[in-house]
């Protein structure tokens, strides 16, 4: 499976606190490796976001992301509640 980042993923994860980036880098190799890793804690978001699904980097931070076929964009980074 393709993964591709978005501009916006990108320019939103160089304004991350470089602890942060860090960890989601660790999340970010797991994830390509198996999105269904139980660490992740990935799940289908609802409302606005219903086409999407979303894991988490730690409690605070999530990714967000677009699966069409083999091709996965990964279209935001942040808070729980700034991607949400």
């Amino acid at each position: 499976m393709n993964v591709d980042f978005s501009t916006g993923f990108s320019r939103r994860f160089r304004k991350l606190p470089q602890d942060i980036q860090i960890i989601a880098k660790v999340k970010l190799k797991i994830f390509i490796v198996d999105h269904w890793e139980p660490s992740l804690k990935t799940h289908k978001l609802h409302g606005k976001r219903e086409e999407q699904w979303a894991f988490s980097i730690n409690y605070e931070y999530r990714v967000v992301f677009r699966q069409q076929d083999e091709e996965i964009l990964l279209v935001d980074i942040g808070l729980h509640d700034d991607v949400y």
